[in-house]
């Protein structure tokens, strides 16, 4: 997987299509009630999200089965594995280290701009290195 390409996917996928309302760097899902709730499938509707918590359901960073808790006590009922689905989309931004943090991380704005600005300029940045 491309990390580029992909950051650049969400960048476009929340700006066309997330509401500010439902952009919360503080959580991968939340239901409409502020609960959070694991990731089962695309389908899902009515929720908020971080930046990663949106990739889900955009087209071509869908999870693959190898992305998805499915050991106990998950095996009946699988939930997305949010380490596993960040390293396979976004291999040169691995899972809570500096460079994911600059990004990803909890403690960041959740302003739309500002998040789609963050994903864009790693994209560059990432690019302009490689």
């Amino acid at each position: 997987m491309n990390t580029v390409t992909n950051l650049r996917k969400l960048a476009d996928y929340i700006e066309q299509h997330v509401p500010q309302e439902k952009l919360n760097m503080g959580f991968f899902r939340l239901d409409d009630e502020g609960y959070l709730i694991p990731f089962k499938s695309h389908t899902d509707c009515g929720t908020s999200g971080c930046a990663l918590g949106w990739g889900p359901f955009v087209e071509g960073l869908e999870p693959q089965e190898q992305d998805f808790h499915n050991q106990p006590p998950f095996e009946e009922d699988p939930r997305l594995d949010w380490v596993k689905y960040s390293d396979r989309l976004f291999p040169s931004l691995p899972f809570f280290t500096f460079e994911w943090d600059e990004v990803f991380s909890e403690e960041l704005s959740s302003d739309k701009i500002e998040v789609i600005a963050r994903l864009r300029n790693k994209a560059n940045d990432l690019e302009s290195i490689q």
